[in-house]
């Protein structure tokens, strides 16, 4: 009977020392990451209350971005599993360091589409998290590459829709897969709102479906933009607009359907469009206060 047992200090011994290098190297980035962030965050306390708030989208979108290098790590050495877990780590600490800045561009797109958002709330957000996701790939380079752990120099998204000046089928499987996944995501984080593990829980999930049947994670905007600034300069022009259009407008496409379906307007909201809500509901007493006033004249 003591042959069945499982003997895991053997298994723990079988375990490649370059596997085991990469997962040190990782909880390092983890650890460097987060602190780094913490720190920045705290920074932004000495700005002016709206110029802190766009700071605080860049660092929290820079940090979604540049853990994925992280966890591609763990996908080289340990499969989809370690990529799963990796992602589910992630997702769960930098949320709870991140406190809702950097959500999902999704939702603010879908706020835009309602007028839930100011013009120069928008257009700020947007500046502040794609340069945050632009960033993130020199980032990871810079730390990766000195742990002898270098940054995976392979794009997905070169040559996935046009091969030979041809449209491939796969581009059908992509638009399913961002529009199914931003759907799904909007269902997923309408229903367990605030419950941070199970969201991170469920973005490993998506995520690790998408890359293992594209190649890319969906459905997430910036974290395609982090990979798509390196790899539109290989892509000719058509597939790279291309790519641009089905990896951010499909999955929004996606997530408005929800609520047109189900007839159920959405109770999502960003910090930028609470922040609309709250000054439009403030404004709103002003205003009818005013039009009593002008009655009683």
């Amino acid at each position: 009977m003591d042959d069945d047992k499982v003997n895991f200090a053997e298994l723990l011994q079988r375990v490649p020392t370059e596997s085991w290098y990469a997962l040190f190297v990782y909880i390092l980035y983890t650890a460097f990451l987060a602190l780094n962030v913490y720190m920045a965050r705290a920074f932004t306390t000495y700005f002016p209350l709206y110029i802190g708030r766009v700071l605080r989208e860049f660092i929290a979108t820079f940090s979604y971005c540049a853990c994925l290098y992280g966890d591609e790590i763990l996908l080289h050495y340990f499969g989809y599993i370690g990529l799963f877990a990796g992602i589910l780590l992630h997702f769960s600490v930098f949320q709870h360091l991140n406190k809702r800045n950097g959500e999902n561009l999704l939702i603010i797109g879908e706020e835009a589409l309602r007028m839930n958002i100011y013009v120069l709330d928008y257009g700020l957000v947007i500046v502040a998290q794609i340069s945050a996701a632009f960033c993130s790939r020199y980032y990871a380079l810079l730390i990766l590459d000195t742990t002898l752990v270098p940054v995976s120099e392979i794009c997905h998204l070169k040559h996935l829709f046009y091969e030979n000046d041809a449209l491939q089928p796969i581009l059908i499987i992509v638009v399913l897969l961002e529009f199914l996944g931003g759907a799904a995501l909007h269902m997923i984080l309408r229903q367990f709102q605030k419950r941070i593990e199970t969201i991170a829980f469920f973005y490993a999930l998506i995520f690790t479906i998408s890359h293992h049947a594209v190649g890319v994670f969906a459905p997430h905007p910036m974290i395609f933009m982090s990979r798509y600034a390196y790899c539109s300069v290989d892509m000719v022009t058509e597939e790279a607009l291309l790519a641009f259009l089905v990896h951010n407008l499909v999955p929004l496409i996606g997530w408005v359907f929800v609520p047109i379906v189900t007839r159920k307007p959405t109770t999502l909201r960003s910090v930028w469009g609470q922040r609309f809500e709250e000054m439009e509901g403030s404004q709103a007493p002003v205003n009818k206060q005013g039009g009593n006033n002008k009655k009683r004249r």
